[in-house]
């Protein structure tokens, strides 16, 4: 539902409800691929390499400052692409105000694991 929830937040109420109604019957994986290839189509160079290195963070999440390290971008050009998809919910904010962490959901890590990176060179 978070997923969906962003994909409403950067495409609108109606786009999202089409796709659903042209998911409708098709198994569940199928509507999920769909979703996370809409949303991976809309993302940025510098996004897209952040949500790449989220596989490489363990379920309880890293801090940004590891994430920045890991993407190798500079601070301004990161926290934009990090807002940009926690906004969409494909990056997870957890813990408290002063110590937050980020991580992906188990169906985001799959995604990446298993199409994303064979679109790669």
């Amino acid at each position: 539902m978070k997923l969906i929830a962003g994909h409403i937040h950067s495409h609108g109420l109606d786009h999202m409800l089409d796709a659903l109604k042209g998911a409708y019957g098709s198994p569940i994986e199928e509507m999920y691929t769909y979703i996370y290839h809409e949303a991976w189509g809309k993302l940025s160079d510098t996004e897209r390499v952040v949500l790449l290195v989220m596989p490489l963070s363990p379920p309880a999440g890293v801090t940004s400052e590891f994430l920045e390290r890991t993407s190798g971008l500079s601070k301004g050009v990161f926290f934009d692409a990090l807002n940009h998809l926690v906004t969409m919910n494909l990056i997870e904010r957890r813990g408290e105000l002063r110590q937050a962490r980020y991580a992906i959901h188990n169906l985001t890590r799959t995604f990446l694991q298993s199409q994303v990176l064979k679109w790669l060179p």
